[in-house]
């Protein structure tokens, strides 16, 4: 997947090189790119995973699923990775996870 992506968008890293080189007389090893959107979206769509976001009755999927009604409670939920370190790096460990917007935690 990451070769066909690469391949891709080939002529357009091509070009930005090109242009790179034609305003400072050296090519840089790492092009800029000016229209990254249309880049990104497409390695979304490779890395996406084909599960619909929607189910056809979503009303009775959560009153029927055993999964959602324990999801749809009050639980309490721990922090698990980095058991092993100090509390303080633990803390600040999870706090940037959040920032960066992925955390892992059990429910207990």
């Amino acid at each position: 997947r990451i070769h066909r992506f690469r391949d891709e968008h080939r002529s357009q890293l091509q070009t930005e090189d090109a242009r790179a080189k034609g305003r400072t007389g050296k090519a840089f090893n790492a092009p800029i790119m000016r229209d990254i959107e249309p880049v990104l979206s497409s390695l979304l769509k490779l890395l996406r995973p084909g599960m619909p976001k929607v189910v056809p009755d979503q009303w009775r999927k959560f009153q029927h699923d055993d999964l959602l009604k324990q999801l749809a409670e009050d639980n309490p939920i721990a922090y698990s990775p980095h058991r092993d370190r100090p509390a303080a790096e633990r803390r600040s460990l999870m706090h940037q996870e959040l920032r960066e917007g992925f955390i892992t935690v059990v429910r207990c």
